[in-house]
């Protein structure tokens, strides 16, 4: 297989699993965790950065609280005690499909790095199987749709796993730096994503 076919065949599978997790469902199609991600960030805005909930670790709820103002800084014309207020006690549609998003395009990530990781392991055709695999899971792109840690700890295991195999492969620092930073990072997103050290 010529590079530009292993490009394009990726190109195509990135789409295919972007086109399967967008746009998002109807906000009558939710989680019941999918509230704490919007209490828990924007609780930090007060000062107070222990999220009191621990049914998750909580790196997703500091991005997210950080994709939140980003959001308020550069579309919110209300106040911030407006805004928060709204969001937890009339309606978070807009937050939830900001989230929601976000884990769109950690979802679309790990299908690229699971091409890379297929590339380095079973050559051009390995990765675009993989590839393929992980973008028409049934699961994964259930999952993608709901602003919950699932899609972005599979993120971050992908990418420790990356990491791995160019330990076993190449034993260069980047790739050590890459697999631990990154399964520190799944294990702080959800807590069986830190069985990646294993």
């Amino acid at each position: 297989m010529s590079s530009r076919q292993f490009a394009l065949g990726s190109i195509v599978l990135i789409a295919v699993a972007l086109f399967l997790r967008w746009p998002h469902p109807e906000f009558q199609w939710q989680h019941v965790d999918e509230r704490a991600f919007v209490t828990v960030p924007l609780g930090f805005w007060g000062g107070d950065y222990n999220p009191h909930f621990f049914n998750y670790p909580t790196l997703q709820f500091y991005l997210i609280s950080a994709f939140y103002l980003v959001y308020f800084l550069v579309f919110s014309s209300e106040s911030v005690d407006q805004f928060l207020a709204y969001r937890y006690f009339v309606d978070a549609t807009d937050l939830i499909v900001l989230a929601r998003v976000g884990n769109t395009l950690f979802a679309v990530a790990s299908v690229f790095v699971v091409i890379q990781a297929g590339r380095r392991i079973y050559g051009d055709r390995g990765a675009l199987a993989a590839g393929l695999a992980l973008a028409v899971l049934p699961l994964h792109v259930r999952f993608s749709h709901l602003a919950i840690t699932d899609t972005p700890a599979t993120f971050w295991v992908s990418l420790s796993l990356l990491g791995a195999i160019g330990i076993v492969q190449e034993g260069r620092l980047r790739d050590y730096l890459l697999a631990g930073i990154c399964a520190g990072l799944a294990g702080a997103t959800k807590y069986p994503g830190g069985l990646i050290l294993v």
